[in-house]
This record gives structure tokens, sequence and C-alpha cells, in this order.
């Protein structure tokens, strides 16, 4: 294994808790789980925290830990960091391909996929979608399909992005908006065949009006920042258009939804179809067109197209 080791941004929530499903409280060996996952697949964890968690922040050997002043508590009612804050707070610092992922996603990568993702270069990315277990320590699952929790990019083009979006990590259309953004710069992005990243399923998840007021959100960001620089985005943004014509303005989402709309079934309906929209594109736009370098042989079959996945549990 190289001693180079692929910076790994993500950030730890204080507040976490996991268990078994026998009802035993897993957090910190879970936790430790994740963290040891990342280090054994040559990444080095930094997390980004708000500076009001830096006093209750657990301490893990081998994260380090950045703390930034500004967060969401206001929209989410917790401290949690804007992605394009995580992202800046680090490009200075690096040169090279960064992984982005959840703090409760444990790693699991083949020799070529790490081969792959140590020689990434400028204008390529990776993702993966993850299994969810019900176990701590089990890789068997059911493929998570309505989002990705692995992403790395080379920082040439992170430092590219539009930086400006009120997108946030630990709430609802990151993981959409920040692929669907890569794609908008042309950046070529492959997927594993099978998911390289697992989570262990808990009930805690975000609350819904927090998944349509980010989804009002994400409307009017598509709009401003997909271009419609080929074809297939060309359908992306009309497909974007057409459920938009149908969406709640966006002064909505900013001034509080009302307990109305959150309980809409047709503004339910909606968001679904985006987040369907967004899925499909991602799945369209992904490609195994991953070269030989360095006199490697080419990465094996656990590089196939995205679209080419077929849900189920192994």
């Amino acid at each position: 294994m190289s001693e180079t080791r692929i910076p790994l941004l993500t950030s730890l929530h204080p507040n976490m808790r996991r268990y078994h499903n026998s009802g035993i409280d897993v957090t910190h060996s879970y936790q430790s789980r994740c963290i040891s996952s990342w280090i054994n697949n040559n990444f080095m964890p930094i997390s980004i925290n708000s500076y009001k968690e830096e006093s209750i922040l657990e301490c893990f050997d081998g994260v380090s830990v950045k703390f930034i002043e500004r967060d969401s508590e206001e929209i989410t009612g917790k401290p949690l960091i804007y992605l394009d804050d995580m992202i800046k707070s680090v490009l200075q610092e690096y040169n090279g391909p960064i992984a982005i992922t959840n703090s409760d996603i444990v790693i699991d990568l083949s020799e070529s996929i790490l081969y792959t993702i140590q020689h990434l270069q400028p204008g390529e990315g990776i993702i993966s979608n993850r299994k969810n277990i019900t176990e701590p320590n089990s890789k068997h699952g059911c493929p998570f399909r309505f989002g990705y929790d692995l992403f790395v990019f080379h920082t040439e083009d992170l430092k590219r992005l539009d930086f400006g979006s009120p997108m946030i990590i630990g709430a609802p259309w990151w993981d959409h908006f920040l692929p669907i953004s890569m794609i908008n710069l042309g950046i070529k992005i492959s997927a594993p065949r099978n998911p390289v990243a697992y989570h262990l399923v808990h009930d805690n998840r975000w609350e819904k009006d927090l998944w349509v007021k980010m989804g009002l959100i994400y409307f009017d960001l598509a709009s401003k920042y997909i271009q419609p620089r080929n074809s297939a985005i060309l359908r992306y943004k009309k497909n974007i258009n057409e459920i938009t014509s149908r969406a709640p303005p966006l002064k909505f989402a900013k001034q509080y939804l009302t307990s109305l709309l959150l309980n809409s079934k047709k503004n339910d309906y909606k968001l679904k179809a985006l987040s369907n929209v967004n899925i499909e594109f991602i799945r369209s736009m992904t490609n195994d067109e991953l070269m030989n370098r360095n006199g490697k042989p080419a990465p094996d079959p656990d590089f196939l197209i995205h679209r080419n996945c077929r849900p189920g549990c192994d």
C-alpha cells in the first residue's frame, strides 16, 4: 500500500448515537470502526466542525479536527457545516485527490479502486453509494439507491466550483448537488459496480421539513448553477424546469415553510420526482473510462458504469 494518504473530509457528530439491532449502544465502537476503515484504506481523516462543538467533540486517534465559525444551526437546529466551507477549509493546503464522506460510513476499497483514487487526475471523479447494514461489523446489506456517501475529486476541479451554495453536510440533497455540480463542470465520474461504503441503519434521520426546505432550495440552485453545456445536461435542465414549474416558490423555503406546505402530498410528489431525476441523471453520466497508469493493469470489474447496477440485497 502506498504511503501517500488521501485527505478525507468529514464532520464528526458529538451527539451521534448508533445501536445494535439488539438495542445495545455501539456508538463509540462503530465510530471507531468507521475511522479505522478510513485510515486502513490510506485516507487521512480531517473532521470539519463548528466551534460550538469544540468542548464536546470526542477525540479519536488518527483524526485531525478543524473548527470553523459558520454553521447552519439556524436552519437545521444543529451546528452542521456547509459543504462550501468544508471544501474551502483545505483547498489551500492540499493538491491532488480529496475524499468527502459522511461521518458514519465504513469504507472498504479493493486494491484497484485504491490505486485509481491515488492516481486520480483533474477532470476525473469517483462516487459511491452505500450498503445499509444492520450489524455493525457486517458487509452484507441492501444498496441504497437514492443518494451517495463517498466522493473523490481533484483539488483543481473543486477550486472551480461556484462557492456560495447553502448545501449542508449531514442535511438532505448535498449528496445530489455535489456530483451534479462536478458533472456540470465537465468532470467524468466513475462509480463502483458494488458500493464500497457501508452504513449502519438507524432511526434518527433528518426531519421531513428539512428535506422539503432543502429540496426547494435545490430547485433554485439548479436554475442558477447548472448550465446546458451538452445534450445530457440540457435534458436534465428541461426535466428540472418541468418539475419547478409546478413547485412552490422558493420564498416559502426561505420563510420557513408553513405546516400546510409541509403536509402537502403534491409538494412531496414534486420533491420525490426531483430526487428521481437527479439520481437517474447521475447514473446516466457515470462512466468506466479509467486509464492504465504507470504500467498497472486496468482496474478490475469493480469499476463499471453505474447504470448497470441492479437494485437488491446481497
